[in-house]
């Protein structure tokens, strides 16, 4: 089936704090309008940049395709409005429907009933097929139905199934990692590395190993799948990929995250571009070629500053100067750490919340030093490019 050129308005959902990056992630796919909002991103793609963001992104939660807008001042318009859309452009006939409703400044407020009213409308596709998910948002009497083209959320990538007790979401790593500056060309180090999320995610970045490469998407089963183009995608993903990268390391004090990460790593397709260890952070040696230290200390309610993990944390920061880097956890914790590594001063700071707990990923950087670029412009994927002269999409740099 040729390209189609009909552009789609999509919804990206983010965690709070996440915006910056992934508007820049979207802006690397070719995305149009591209505009952040709180816990989102509203943006204009094609099927095939559908498929890409489905593909690409890092730090977004799911993508929604929004497939129609109307006016409803009551139940009669809500029927009317939700049977107007043609469904089976959307839906598999075989399709198990999922479907949530919210109200804000309606007259149509009862969440329970419109959804009600939306299963009555929506009775043929009573299936045990793949489950779809429909959203109906009524805002100030304006109804805003959209379709979630992710399925699972994104941030499960498939290859973590081995976790440890505080396990970081791979799109928050991925945030982290953003938010440091890393180069990709530089060392990297996570002292307190967990089930190695941080440090796999940095890998699969440095070998630019699409993050849904290996899982399977809600779109996939659309009647309209084929104007994906995913195959393509797919091959293009494949041919960006780098071969050799920076050594990245990550240590832990439990043998057993030391053993997760481990297998995390080998689902991943990293397991040779990591080197995990059973050792404390103050045993960590850094060399004096510059690097980053990005890690997820641990933290808590009743953690202190004076904690020996903090401790720890500050000593490996004050005896490396030619590091640099990112962490995540509550400021109080993190503006102890790098007044005890003085010279050291923190970037900006990007508030998000992990596990329930307030956080903020923070970029410290030795003072005076000059700023690493933080929210770097993502590569252009070189699957959407348009074709060159001969037929062959640009080759990716080295």
């Amino acid at each position: 089936m040729p390209p189609t050129t009909e552009r789609l308005e999509c919804y990206v959902v983010v965690a709070p704090g996440l915006e910056p990056f992934t508007t820049t992630e979207l802006e690397a796919i070719g995305a149009r309008d591209v505009r952040p909002h709180h816990g989102g991103v509203d943006c204009s793609l094609t099927f095939t940049q559908l498929g890409a963001a489905n593909l690409y992104l890092r730090t977004a939660t799911r993508v929604l395709v929004r497939i129609a807008r109307f006016h409803a001042a009551g139940w009669r318009d809500l029927e009317q409005g939700l049977r107007s859309i043609d469904w089976q452009r959307w839906l598999p006939t075989d399709a198990t429907l999922e479907l949530s409703a919210s109200s804000s400044g309606s007259k149509l407020f009862h969440t329970g009933a419109i959804e009600e009213r939306a299963a009555a409308v929506l009775s043929r596709w009573v299936g045990t097929g793949t489950t779809q998910r429909v959203s109906i948002r009524i805002k100030h009497d304006t109804v805003t139905v959209s379709i979630d083209s992710s399925g699972e959320p994104l941030h499960r990538r498939g290859w973590r199934t081995s976790v440890d007790d505080a396990p970081l979401r791979e799109t928050l790593a991925a945030g982290l990692l953003m938010a440091s500056g890393w180069t990709k060309r530089a060392p990297l180090v996570d002292p307190f590395c967990g089930a190695g999320t941080i440090a796999i995610e940095a890998a699969c970045m440095a070998r630019r190993i699409a993050p849904g490469r290996d899982r399977s998407f809600a779109f996939m089963h659309w009647p309209r799948a084929e104007e994906v183009r995913w195959d393509r995608l797919i091959a293009g993903a494949d041919d960006e990929r780098v071969e050799r990268i920076p050594p990245i390391a990550g240590s832990d004090i439990s043998s057993h995250a030391i053993a997760a990460a481990a297998a995390n790593a080998a689902r991943a397709g990293v397991a040779d571009d990591v080197q995990f260890t059973v050792m404390a952070a103050d045993a960590v040696q850094l060399g004096t070629r510059p690097g980053w230290i990005i890690t997820n200390p641990p933290y808590g309610e009743r953690l202190r500053a004076s904690s020996p993990a903090w401790q720890q944390l500050a000593a490996l920061i004050a005896r490396s100067p030619q590091w640099r880097g990112a962490v995540i956890a509550p400021r109080r914790l993190v503006d102890t750490a790098l007044r005890a590594a003085q010279p050291v001063e923190h970037a900006h700071r990007f508030a998000v919340s992990n596990g329930g707990i307030g956080v903020e990923l923070t970029p410290f950087r030795r003072a005076g030093e000059r700023p690493a670029s933080v929210v770097a412009p993502a590569p252009r994927i070189a699957a959407l490019a348009p074709p060159t002269a001969g037929g062959r999409n640009p080759s990716r740099n080295g």
